[in-house]
């Protein structure tokens, strides 16, 4: 793992290969070796070493939010959203679009998710989380309505939409005040 983050693909390769014909059950070989394998854009073999390592390791919140992405690079955003929500469940921070430079990719690509099924709720509610952190509090509104339609007892989708609708009650307050 030292040397993929040294930019050393070949040797972390033959290392990790290494690692793992001494013990197979090693899960976070798998991972890091999967990470490499993205990184090198072979999503599908990091699927494959990202899915040994959640069979591995199942419910652990980083290799559910790994394979997330993996599946995401592979543009099955559906099934990549359901292990996100697993991820996020597990530890609140692993969330797509973490650094305000991925925002407005993230928002694309929930945008394009949207637009292929409709009746994807996953995607409308996440797409409201993001336009909470952008502070577009009546799309959040919006699109977090539209998800508790789609999805009423998504626990996720009610919290979200209770938090946009206290910060529009926070922000109406705030005009009344000022005005």
């Amino acid at each position: 793992e030292t040397l993929r983050r040294l930019g050393e693909s070949r040797a972390a390769l033959a290392d990790f290969n290494h690692g793992l014909e001494l013990d197979p059950d090693y899960e976070l070989g798998y991972a890091w070796r999967a990470g490499l394998r993205l990184a090198a854009n072979q999503p599908r073999r990091a699927l494959e070493d990202i899915s040994i390592a959640n069979s591995l390791m199942p419910g652990h919140a980083w290799t559910l939010y790994e394979r997330s992405l993996i599946l995401r690079a592979l543009g099955q955003v559906e099934q990549a959203l359901e292990d996100l929500e697993a991820a996020h469940r597990l530890n609140s921070r692993l969330i797509w679009g973490g650094k305000p430079a991925e925002i407005r990719l993230t928002l694309a690509e929930f945008d394009a998710a949207i637009n292929r099924n409709g009746a994807c709720a996953a995607a409308w509610a996440w797409r409201g989380e993001l336009k909470i952190r952008l502070g577009d509090l009546h799309g959040a509104l919006k699109d977090l309505s539209h998800a508790a339609r789609l999805r009423p007892a998504h626990a996720l989708t009610k919290a979200w939409l209770g938090q946009a609708l206290r910060a529009l009650g926070e922000l109406k307050q705030k005009l009344t005040h000022l005005d």
